[in-house]
């Protein structure tokens, strides 16, 4: 049962020690065990995930780390110091050209929680890999429509944007004006009132999906293209 992942991962310091002497292991070996070192944190990251979380793919790291964009200054726990740990190494060896970057994303994939997912889309934004890299993430509609990891996408996207071919551009504005899959919603509200859900609010559940996506980008849109946006604020979504 998953009861038994209810557990806490403690340190044998304290947690404000722990984290500095991660930091300092980070300055100390990124140059010379780069990947090592990487590799080393993205178990010892996995290992306690396991113990807290169990062994599900959804981590809920939105709640214990919300944010990877804009990074505490201090960690709350061993797992997200451990996932600022595996961010700020992948990070770096990404930084010294596309052959490392290409090492660091593969070696993210290999970890199949949550996590490793929304860093991976992070150290794609950074600019540090090749926009190719980046093109396929983007362009890969189950990662489009994956609401884990829509705030990492969002910032892939927004980095990226400029320079995508007009064709992916109106690639992903197609995926945004046809909407989300709103079957789950239908069965569960007529699972729940015995009736499927209003048009409107079936309307309002859409339009507020588009406006998530679109938000991004908004200020990059041609005066064409922000025609649904201006639609949706019109509205007051």
């Amino acid at each position: 049962p998953d009861q038994e992942y209810l557990r806490s991962v403690r340190p044998r310091v304290d947690r404000f020690l722990y984290e500095r002497i991660l930091r300092q292991a980070e300055k100390a070996l990124v140059v010379p065990a780069g990947h090592e070192l990487l590799d080393l944190l993205c178990r010892q990251l996995r290992a306690a995930i396991a113990i807290e979380n169990g062994n599900h793919s959804n981590d809920h790291s939105g709640i214990w780390m919300p944010s990877l964009v804009v990074l505490n200054k201090q960690s709350h726990g061993v797992k997200d110091a451990l996932a600022a740990g595996v961010l700020r190494v992948a990070s770096g060896i990404a930084g010294r050209g596309p052959h490392d970057c290409r090492q660091v994303i593969d070696r993210l994939r290999r970890e199949r929680v949550l996590i490793f997912r929304r860093i991976e889309l992070v150290v794609l934004a950074s600019g540090r890999c090749t926009p190719e890299m980046g093109r396929q993430h983007l362009l890969d509609h189950a990662r489009f429509v994956d609401d884990h990891v829509r705030q990492e996408y969002g910032l892939l996207l927004n980095n990226m944007w400029d320079g995508f071919t007009p064709q992916d551009q109106q690639q992903v504005l197609e995926w945004i004006r046809r909407g989300p899959d709103q079957n789950w919603l239908i069965e569960r509200r007529t699972e729940r009132d015995g009736t499927p859900p209003a048009e409107d609010v079936l309307r309002r559940h859409r339009e507020s999906w588009q406006m998530a996506r679109l938000q991004p980008i908004a200020n990059l849109l041609s005066s064409e293209d922000r025609r649904l946006w201006e639609m949706l604020r019109e509205r007051g979504v």
